[in-house]
């Protein structure tokens, strides 16, 4: 799932004896370039724990026109093995402001009186992901 500031990855983990070298895998490593061409690994192994799943959080949204990759690099007691294909994904897809409540029409007009309702905006593609604060 994409938002404009995070992104969580899930992936299905490989186990087969001919994926794995007959040895289980201990870590995935997640990687991600931020378009520069340049790899970052999100995840360490520290943990202990064989995780299928990554939130990236940012405190800002990320970039427009930003196309981001990602890759996994399993391990196991090995060592690593090759890298996945490169998952791709483009901010643009990411609405960056939210939709305009609707209908934005007077319901009752009095000579000194106006009023105007509309429906709330509840949905997570309607928001651009956040929580609406005020009206």
């Amino acid at each position: 799932m994409i938002n404009p500031k995070w992104i969580y990855l899930t992936w299905q983990g490989i186990s087969l004896d001919e994926e794995t070298g007959r040895d289980p895998v201990t870590y995935y490593g997640l990687d991600w370039d931020q378009g520069l061409g340049n790899w970052t690994r999100l995840t360490n192994d520290s943990s202990g724990t064989l995780t299928y799943s990554f939130n990236l959080t940012s405190t800002s949204p990320f970039e427009s026109n930003m196309a981001m990759k990602f890759r996994l690099q399993p391990k196991n007691g090995v060592g690593f093995g090759a890298y996945s294909a490169n998952l791709s994904l483009n901010a643009d897809s990411v609405p960056l402001r939210m939709n305009a409540p609707e209908p934005y029409e007077p319901s009752l007009v009095e000579y000194n009186n106006i009023q105007i309702n509309w429906a709330p905006i509840s949905s997570w593609n309607d928001t651009g992901g956040d929580d609406i604060n005020y009206y």
